[in-house]
């Protein structure tokens, strides 16, 4: 029997499946404010999920995970790809400093 494959419809999807929070790109003033074209903006978090275990709020910025740095949509599906069912670091910007998590990933459906 072959592995069913499930297909998003919304971009982000799968990446909310494995991390638990929606990202959106960065406005041009949020670019300017960190100095930096590099993130995405988290701008809901679901509760119980691997990003709300990890303290991990709404309007922090990502800017990597792992090896990986946030520049744009493949940059968020890779990360999806690579890092569920793993332990990843986060590098977040939040409040005008750079901050790391851990988080540990839920495997995709």
């Amino acid at each position: 029997m072959g592995r069913l494959q499930v297909v998003f419809a919304n971009p982000y999807q799968k990446f909310y499946e494995v991390f638990g929070f929606h990202p959106k790109e960065l406005t041009k003033d949020l670019r300017r404010k960190i100095g930096s074209d590099k993130g995405m903006l988290v701008v809901a978090v679901r509760k119980g999920s691997p990003a709300f275990q990890a303290d991990i709020l709404a309007g922090d910025i990502v800017k990597k995970i792992g090896d990986i740095e946030m520049t744009d949509l493949k940059s968020v599906d890779d990360a999806a790809g690579m890092s569920a069912c793993q332990k990843v670091t986060i590098l977040l910007f939040r409040d005008g400093k750079e901050i790391t998590k851990e988080i540990q990933c839920d495997s995709l459906p």
